[in-house]
């Protein structure tokens, strides 16, 4: 439920601060959060491409922590480049805000 929080319902500073939560969640209990390891990607790279700059860099933290924890980064890597390529120029506006 927490990880599905992450919906349109709530704005950038709650998702910011559960993001936060999950990566120091994620530091301090990794083996245990393995099993969740495929829903916590989605949601951080649905973060990545977030229109808030602040959810943005916080889902970069995330996703950075998430690529040291997994075994292998190729489902990460290709989820990020199909989220950031499926709307490019929205996309890179965002980026720019």
């Amino acid at each position: 439920p927490l990880i599905r929080i992450l919906g349109d319902r709530f704005g950038p500073p709650v998702k910011s601060a559960i993001l936060r939560a999950l990566v120091v969640l994620l530091g301090a209990h990794a083996p245990v959060l393995r099993p969740f390891l495929p829903q916590l990607q989605t949601t951080f790279v649905r973060a990545v491409t977030d229109s808030g700059k602040a959810v943005r860099l916080h889902g970069l933290r995330a996703v950075t922590k998430l690529a040291e924890l997994t075994g292998r980064v190729d489902p990460l890597v290709t989820e990020l480049v199909n989220a950031m390529s499926k709307d490019s120029l929205d996309f890179a506006a965002r980026l720019s805000a």
